[in-house]
C-alpha cells in the first residue's frame, strides 16, 4: 500500500524477485499439500487427490511448454543465448534444456522448503489445519514432511540415478509416500 507520505509492504513474500523456480514452487507446493490433506478430509477422496496431482503435472508441463515457446518466438535470444554463442539449433536447444533443468532443481528445493515451512512454521495450510482427528493430521504432516525433506535433498543431487527429474516422478513419489501407513 502506498500513499504520498507512506509506503507499507504487506506480505513481502509476494513481492519477491528471484529464481523462477520460487514462483512455480509456490503453486506446486500448495497443490501437493492439498493432495496430502485429502486422506484426512473425507472418505473417498482418492479420485480428487489424483486429480490434484494431475493438475500439478499439467501446470508444470504447460509452464515448460509456454516458457520455451515464448523463448523461441522472441526475436532476440539475449546476449547470453545469442546465435554467436549457440550457432546451431541443437546447441541452443541443449542450452534451453540445461536452463529448464536448473529451474526444475530450484523448483524442487523451494517446494520442499515451502511444504516444511507450511507445516512447522506459523503459516499453516487450512487443508491440513481443518483435519479434526489429531492422529490422522499428524500422520499426514509426517508424510508431507518426509516428502519435502527428501526432495530438498534430491534437488542437490539432480544428476543422481535416483533423482526426481520430472514433475511426473515428483507426483509418483508423493503417491508412494501417501500410501505409507
Amino acid at each position: 500500500m502506498a500513499s504520498e507520505g507512506t509506503t507499507y509492504v504487506i506480505d513481502p513474500e509476494f513481492a519477491f524477485y528471484g529464481p523462477i523456480g520460487f514462483d512455480i514452487a509456490a503453486i506446486l507446493s500448495n497443490l501437493l499439500l492439498n493432495y496430502f490433506a485429502q486422506k484426512g478430509l473425507d472418505s473417498n477422496r482418492d479420485e480428487y487427490a489424483d486429480w490434484v496431482l494431475d493438475q500439478a503435472i499439467i501446470l508444470y508441463n504447460e509452464f515448460k511448454s509456454n516458457f520455451i515457446n515464448l523463448w523461441n518466438t522472441n526475436s532476440s535470444r539475449g546476449e547470453i543465448y545469442s546465435s554467436k554463442v549457440f550457432p546451431s539449433i541443437e546447441s541452443f536447444q541443449l542450452a534451453q534444456d540445461h536452463y529448464l533443468n536448473q529451474i526444475w532443481i530450484d523448483t524442487l528445493g523451494f517446494i520442499g522448503a515451502k511444504v516444511i515451512r507450511r507445516i512447522v512454521g506459523i503459516a499453516h495450510v487450512a487443508d491440513i489445519e481443518k483435519i479434526s482427528d489429531v492422529t490422522i493430521k499428524a500422520s499426514i504432516e509426517k508424510k508431507a514432511l518426509k516428502f519435502a525433506s527428501y526432495i530438498v535433498v534430491q534437488s542437490q543431487y539432480y544428476n543422481d540415478i535416483h533423482t526426481i527429474d520430472s514433475i511426473e516422478k515428483l507426483a509418483q513419489y508423493a503417491k508412494e509416500i501417501n500410501k505409507e501407513v
